[in-house]
């Protein structure tokens, strides 16, 4: 089974994607930035909407008692096979009696590129919040919206919206008194220009129109052909303690007053108090 788009949705799956992509990076440099800013050791963790697993148990490798929770029943079966340091269930994180079917409270929850994929996103923030210890620390990330277009042509269909460093401070502050918002980026401008998204060429456009039309079969039969049958063939697997992140990539705070500052980032993780 392909968990990647398992239960109709989209997660970063080590395994079957090419560990040296920006989508890879942007997902692996978050988990591996987290013991930088706060101390997972002996720490209780919830990672809330933890998908294949991986990052789970990279925390759980560090010393930390994690639980992954997720809605979908394919990736916590793939989490549990795959990273047996950590603990996972299967539940709706926008439910809204959620914590009356979780008892435990936690020191750190962390939710990494899932708020945009939840329709009701103040429910889900409301879990987080009520899922805390006191004296606890919430850490979330997702997408900038300020500069998707930056990096991807497309729209990502799995995502119900996507928030600009302004609107996830907005969100956040619903329940927290204490948001920082910080900036995920490139460190070198020559590093961002590469991940670039490039203009669509004309060969594009023709083959989506002759996909419109009688044409299909054929014309993805040559695509097919054309990019080879194994579009996996060279991808690594990676353990979940060899999430390296990238020395090109940093977080920083994100100046909200200045329009450029707001687009050069190409995702945002919030912390919470």
């Amino acid at each position: 089974m392909d968990i990647t788009t398992a239960d109709d949705d989209i997660r970063y799956v080590p395994e079957e994607q090419d560990t040296n992509s920006r989508c890879a990076m942007m997902h692996k440099s978050r988990y591996r930035w987290l013991p930088d800013v706060v101390d997972v050791s002996n720490a209780s963790i919830l990672d809330f909407g933890c998908g294949s697993g991986y990052g789970a148990g990279f925390l759980a490798e560090r010393g930390a008692s994690v639980m992954g929770i997720d809605i979908s029943q394919a990736a916590i079966a793939y989490a549990t096979k795959n990273f047996p340091r950590a603990a996972f269930r299967v539940h709706d994180l926008t439910d809204s009696s959620f914590t009356e079917q979780v008892s435990e409270r936690f020191d750190i929850v962390v939710s990494f590129d899932v708020i945009e994929h939840v329709e009701k996103w103040w429910t889900f923030l409301q879990n987080i919040r009520a899922l805390m210890r006191h004296g606890g620390v919430a850490i979330v990330g997702c997408p900038n919206r300020t500069s998707h277009f930056d990096f991807n042509p497309f729209w990502n269909r799995f995502h119900v919206q996507e928030f600009t460093p302004a609107q996830l401070e907005w969100a956040l502050r619903t329940q927290f008194d204490d948001v920082t918002v910080l900036g995920q980026k490139y460190l070198k401008p020559a590093a961002r220009a590469r991940h670039t998204a490039r203009p669509l060429s004309a060969a594009w456009y023709i083959k989506e129109a002759l996909l419109q039309t009688p044409l299909r079969a054929p014309v993805r039969n040559l695509v097919r052909l054309l990019h080879g049958d194994e579009p996996r063939r060279n991808i690594k697997t990676r353990a979940p303690e060899d999430l390296r992140q990238p020395s090109e990539i940093v977080f920083e705070k994100v100046n909200m007053r200045d329009r450029a500052a707001l687009r050069e980032p190409f995702g945002l993780v919030a912390i919470c108090r």
